[in-house]
């Protein structure tokens, strides 16, 4: 049954604003934390091992973009399920999609609290501090997720050069100290080479998320393959090379780097290196919790739409914006922000983003019986099935638990009457 609204969706967002999106939901702060972790657990091998991440990660990048050609509605993943296995299974995936992105926009607020308070007095930099930074930047973000789309398209094309214009001439700095470098290949200073393929893998994901705007793009079918096509392999070696920069110039296997990035940039050009990454750090993340704070709401349009949530998130205003649901994700996303307890809410991103993946995997030869299909399902589950392996098990009881609660809010959906 439709569901009523006083609005619907705008198409106005073309090819360039589907990459920013595809970007965005990327280059988060992995980026800010794998040159440092991958030099710790695999030393010189850190750049190999990224690069040959991404290319195990193609398959599914693949058969995401393949199914992302056969649609031009709202819900990508979502619809994927909704066709191949019925809403049920729909609603689930929708569910997982929607809380995995809110908890991941709530932990990179409070990341880039952290990143912004380096630059702070100490007085500035405590709790209260903190707090009041991750409530500005959320305030920030529920602004643009508020505004109509074009306007947010346009904003997060801005974050995206923001972000990508520091890390690309921090690596072109970079190359010509490390071709004249005299030092050795670094060694790992606790070799891992399951956790380094687990930090590279998880940095590299997230691509999926832009996919649920496609009903807010002027050519969906078209750009989105090209977008998927172009950004994440061109990710994949800004990652791979800047791996390789910080491990060759500034990685110190006794010391646990936790900005490693700014580390580089500091001893390429002094204090106005930090302060440049710090800025593409609040730009990177800004970015990918705006991408949450936009995709969330359009998820819960699109299960409002199928008789999964009540009518009430379905609402979309003239100008094509989802109010109630993106006053509902801002909501959640306070909340977990000012929380502090994002440990076991964190692992359960993963879990819930494989689990996604999982999904469209089982369902591409279901809705597309062309030539390729099965071959690209059949790649994309050995990916999936080896970084199910390399998750933490404590991750899977917490998305059960998630699991539990989305099929009550499920069943007061269906038992509260509805409009006719």
């Amino acid at each position: 049954m439709a569901r009523p609204s006083t609005g619907t969706m705008v198409r106005a967002v073309g090819f360039w604003g589907l990459a920013a999106l595809v970007f965005n939901g990327i280059v988060g702060a992995g980026i800010f934390a794998l040159p440092g972790g991958a030099a710790r657990f695999a030393g010189g091998m850190a750049p190999l091992i990224v690069i040959a991440v991404c290319l195990a990660l193609m398959p599914i990048v693949l058969l995401m973009a393949r199914l992302s050609a056969l649609y031009d509605e709202t819900g990508g993943p979502i619809c994927y399920a909704r066709d191949a296995f019925g809403r049920s299974t729909a609603f689930q995936l929708g569910w997982m999609q929607s809380l995995s992105s809110a908890t991941s926009a709530a932990a990179n607020s409070n990341l880039c609290a952290d990143y912004v308070a380096r630059l702070l007095p100490a007085p500035l930099a405590g709790p209260l501090g903190h707090a009041l930074l991750v409530l500005l930047l959320l305030g920030v973000v529920g602004a643009i997720a508020y505004a109509p789309v074009a306007r947010g398209d346009a904003v997060l094309r801005a974050a995206s050069l923001a972000k990508l214009a520091p890390l690309i001439l921090l690596l072109v700095l970079a190359v010509p100290a490390a071709l004249v470098a005299q030092g050795a290949v670094p060694q790992a200073a606790e070799p891992s080479l399951p956790r380094a393929v687990s930090l590279a893998a998880f940095a590299l994901v997230g691509f999926e998320s832009a996919l649920t705007s496609a009903g807010e793009a002027r050519s969906p079918r078209r750009d989105f393959p090209r977008a998927l096509l172009l950004v994440f392999p061109a990710v994949g070696l800004l990652y791979a090379g800047l791996c390789s920069a910080y491990g060759l110039l500034a990685f110190d296997p006794a010391v646990k780097d936790g900005a490693p990035l700014a580390t580089l940039a500091a001893r390429l050009v002094g204090m106005g290196g930090t302060v440049l990454i710090v800025v593409a750090a609040v730009a990177s993340i800004l970015g990918n919790a705006t991408t949450n704070a936009m995709v969330v709401p359009r998820r819960l349009v699109a299960l409002s739409a199928m008789g999964q949530l009540p009518t009430w998130f379905g609402r979309i205003d003239a100008r094509g914006v989802p109010t109630n649901g993106t006053l509902f994700t801002m909501a959640v996303l306070v909340t977990l922000a000012l929380s502090g307890g994002f440990a076991v809410l964190a692992m359960m991103t993963v879990a819930s983003r494989l689990i996604v993946y999982a999904v469209c995997i089982a369902a591409l030869p279901r809705i597309d019986r062309g030539r390729g299909a099965s071959t690209l399902a059949v790649l994309g589950g050995v990916v999936c099935a080896a970084l199910v392996a390399m998750s933490e098990p404590a991750s899977w009881l917490a998305v059960a638990v998630a699991a539990v609660i989305g099929v009550a809010l499920q069943a007061l959906a269906r038992a509260a009457p509805r409009p006719a």
